[in-house]
């Protein structure tokens, strides 16, 4: 017997001695509690010879009988071995074994544990949110190389998530958590690699639930595999961009799983602007975007391989952003009529034929860099000093910075400053005036795109209400609010909230641009998308056939829009039975480009 009371019989080999650390490790008592928590396991500090690390050790609830304590025992001994087969630079590093001393009050054996370095750093995630500068790219192409090692080992890491990649003291990421991992080809040494511990739901899956690929929930029988693992690496690309976890609309991992097995993609994306095809959060990084895609792809053959994405070129060229800067908001002499006051307390009212002041889209060619910033930051400076912090110059030069700022994907440096120039033009110029106005979407985007959906919603719904007290009619720039109010409330999973405002901004906008204009057929893409999810097929179908036609007829077949608005009715005629109807959707959406 072992100091765990682990029968040594139940392993199928026996750990090397020289890898057991059990006499090193110093457990300070700062260190007395478990610094991280995953579902079958608890990491603690400690050190070696001074140096720090972490100790892996398995929760023991649940496990009762002996027969579980055997299979908990095989499943610790199966994930040393497959831990130590690797040696690279992108996954983290094993360094042995310790018997963890059971500190409870009921007493008990020391518990077989894991030992690796410790990584100050914490994961990825948390790395790239305390750090916004860094080359994420880099980070993606690191975790990738640990795979493709994984891989040539014929090994299938099996719960890739950006929990299980840890960033070492010099930025470089490391792949980490073996406890999923098999071998493509079993080697009968390592015993079974899916035993049952404990009767939970989450212990019976193969992975975390919304990393996971639908063809793991679609069939008991189906193996974590090479696929599966590029499928989960997609997700962890759209963590480290988004900051936020796959399916975040969904609030329970229940409700994640069935929207993975209804074929809804990780990411809920409705393209704004209207003219943009690529979700906002990937405006700096459109070739991920398509490599997402790429891993997310449901027909498992044709997902793309892991030697593939190596070559991808989102990660073989320097990225540089392909957004353009949110051109200048037009001034306040053409946005005001020149019988209103600048600092005028209440609404003064105005035609909704008036220049919005809120462009929907950037006609700027030119991209935003460095340079440009630097620019900004010198005319906010000039302006302070000679103008004043609070002068109306100066907060349009502070506006433009924040513009600029969301154009590179900056959304945190944007919100800082947006903030500070709404309350200084709310206390200086009026809660009803057009550039307090203009701030207050802004700022409301802002919240959007930093996924602080509360917020967005809150400011969206107060920007609506004083637009009605400024203009008389709606106008593009409510109608741009109601827009975005949509998209907040379909992230929130309220989707009769968002079939609201995306049906007033398509009546709307269908009412002064007309059925065909695109600002208006992407409105009511929106309405389609929060019908059919709020479980209205038949209105959501509606809405599709209109849509579908008229943006055949404008766009063509092979437009990116057109066919992302079949593949949504698609989707909706199948859940509606109209199987005929949805084989011609299909046929037509398989006919190559």
């Amino acid at each position: 017997m072992t100091p765990s009371g682990i029968d040594i019989g139940s392993l199928n080999h026996i750990p090397d001695s020289t890898l057991d650390l059990t006499n090193n490790i110093i457990y300070r008592d700062a260190y007395r509690h478990p610094v991280a928590m995953g579902g079958q396991s608890d990491i603690y500090r400690a050190d070696v010879n001074g140096i720090s690390i972490a100790v892996k050790v398995m929760r023991e609830i649940g496990v009762d009988t002996d027969r579980q304590r055997r299979h908990l025992a095989k499943k610790i001994d199966r994930e040393m071995r497959l831990w130590s087969k690797v040696d690279h630079g992108n996954i983290l590093a094993f360094l042995g074994f310790c018997f963890f001393p059971n500190v409870s009050h009921a007493g008990g054996s020391a518990q077989l544990s894991l030992v690796s370095p410790w990584m100050k750093n914490g994961t990825a995630i948390e790395y790239a949110r305390n750090k916004p500068d860094t080359d994420r790219i880099s980070i993606i192409r690191g975790v990738i190389n640990g795979i493709r090692h994984l891989h040539d080992k014929l090994i299938v890491h099996g719960d890739i998530k950006g929990g299980n990649v840890l960033m070492t003291d010099d930025g470089v990421p490391v792949l980490a958590d073996f406890g999923l991992a098999t071998l493509v080809e079993n080697d009968p040494s390592l015993g079974p690699t899916h035993e049952m511990i404990t009767s939970t739901t989450t212990a019976s899956l193969r992975g975390t639930p919304r990393w996971m690929a639908p063809e793991l929930l679609m069939s008991e029988s189906q193996k974590s595999n090479n696929e599966t693992d590029v499928w989960a690496f997609g997700c962890f690309v759209l963590e480290l961009i988004t900051l936020a976890v796959p399916y975040s609309s969904c609030r329970t991992d229940v409700n994640a799983m069935a929207a993975i097995m209804r074929g809804r993609l990780p990411y809920d994306f409705t393209p704004h602007p209207p003219n943009n095809s690529v979700p906002m959060p990937f405006q700096q990084y459109p070739n991920l975007w398509a490599l997402c895609l790429r891993c997310w792809e449901t027909n498992v053959p044709q997902r793309i391989t892991v030697p593939e994405i190596l070559s991808h070129e989102s990660l073989r060229t320097p990225v540089r952003s392909t957004t353009t800067p949110i051109t200048r908001m037009e001034r306040l002499s053409s946005f005001v009529p020149s019988t209103s006051t600048p600092n005028a307390p209440g609404p003064a009212r105005r035609s909704a034929t008036e220049p919005s002041g809120i462009p929907t889209a950037s006609t700027s060619s030119n991209n935003i860099d460095d340079l440009e910033i630097l620019a900004l930051e010198a005319r906010i400076r000039i302006k302070k000093r000679s103008l004043g912090p609070e002068d109306p110059e100066t907060l349009d030069q502070m506006h433009d910075l924040s513009c600029a700022y969301h154009s590179l994907g900056r959304y945190e440096e944007a919100e800082s400053i947006e903030t500070t120039v709404l309350e200084i033009r709310r206390r200086v110029q009026g809660d009803y005036h057009p550039a307090t106005l203009i701030s207050m979407h802004h700022l409301a985007l802002q919240y959007y795109s930093l996924f602080k959906l509360e917020q967005s919603e809150k400011l969206g719904l107060e920007t609506i209400e004083a637009m009605k007290q400024v203009f008389e009619e709606e106008n593009a720039a409510m109608l741009m609010s109601m827009y975005n109010l949509g998209l907040t409330y379909q992230l929130l999973a309220q989707y009769a909230n968002a079939e609201e405002w995306f049906r007033k901004s398509f009546e709307g906008r269908k009412r002064i641009f007309g059925l065909d204009d695109k600002a208006t057929l992407f409105a009511a893409h929106g309405l389609m998308i929060a019908l059919s999810e709020g479980g209205r097929l038949t209105n959501a179908a509606e809405v599709a056939t209109d849509l579908v036609e008229r943006r055949r007829r404008t766009l063509g077949d092979g437009d990116p829009e057109t066919r992302k608005s079949m593949e949504e009715y698609m989707v909706i005629l199948i859940k509606l039975g109209r199987k005929a109807e949805a084989a011609e959707l299909e046929d037509i959406l398989s006919t190559p480009q």
